[in-house]
């Protein structure tokens, strides 16, 4: 049977990423679509392209018949920074969600080069807190420290983090470009005492191997939630060949594969 709605857990997923992207995009539309239903009885999982202002004019065309078909589509009052820091993209992520939408769960922020799993993501989250929770890959890599930050890969914070970011008054919060977002936003949560339920998923969270740093790569395996480093598409493929994603699909008489 299905479990009701109030029972599942509801996490919304902003996928940051630059306007430009239609290919990729559609990849990862079709992607996690698949992949939250086959777990809709467990979680449910809302997936948003996040972009800072559209400049571009036909990218501001194309991208409005997006956001008519699949409404799917964010875009924020903010500069996008391609290569940079991109705290104020974050800073506009977070803080505008309230006004946007219904209380989630939780909220995790990723890049457009990491797949997530989204069945061991919801199992890894149904026995954590659903306050004050700061969820991701540390770093550094190791036990958890003062100084410690989740990765920027992905990670995930509780809804009440959310709110508090919308109306806490942090220096530099819009426009802070100078330090990786990550650890920007490590500092704001804990300078406002937030995020005191913290869980490292170690190589939950990993690389692929012979990318990222020593103690954040690994080869994969089947309790992965999140694999880093794809930045091109043979990876891509290589890597849901291994999870074997498209398991279920028998041959009709429409197409035999």
């Amino acid at each position: 049977t299905t479990t009701p709605e109030r029972h599942r857990i509801k996490i919304l997923i902003g996928i940051m990423m630059t306007p430009d992207k239609f290919r990729h995009r559609h990849f990862l539309r079709q992607l996690y679509n698949v992949e939250s239903g086959r777990i809709e009885d467990r979680a449910r999982f809302d997936a948003k392209f996040v972009f800072c202002n559209i400049t571009d004019e036909e990218h501001r065309l194309l991208i409005s018949l997006e956001i008519m078909l699949y409404d799917d589509v964010i875009v924020l009052d903010c500069q996008e920074i391609v290569g940079g820091g991109g705290a104020g993209k974050t800073y506009a992520f977070f803080s505008g969600l309230p006004e946007m939408f219904p209380p989630y769960d939780y909220v995790m922020k990723i890049e457009d080069d990491v797949y997530f799993r989204l069945q061991n993501l919801a199992k890894s989250l149904e026995t954590l807190p659903k306050s004050d929770l700061y969820y991701g890959r540390g770093v550094p890599c190791g036990a958890l420290a003062d100084d410690q930050y989740m990765s920027g890969v992905g990670y995930l914070v509780s809804w009440d983090i959310v709110e508090w970011i919308s109306v806490a008054d942090m220096p530099g919060k819009k426009n802070y470009t100078a330090e990786a977002e990550d650890k920007a936003f490590a500092e704001w949560i804990s300078d406002g005492d937030r995020g005191k339920n913290r869980y490292d998923v170690g190589y939950g969270i990993h690389d692929l191997p012979g990318s990222g740093s020593d103690c954040s790569s690994h080869e994969m395996w089947d309790g992965a939630v999140g694999v880093h480093g794809l930045d091109r598409e043979n990876k891509w493929i290589d890597t849901l060949d291994y999870f074997n994603v498209t398991k279920g699909l028998e041959n009709t008489k429409m197409y035999h594969i």
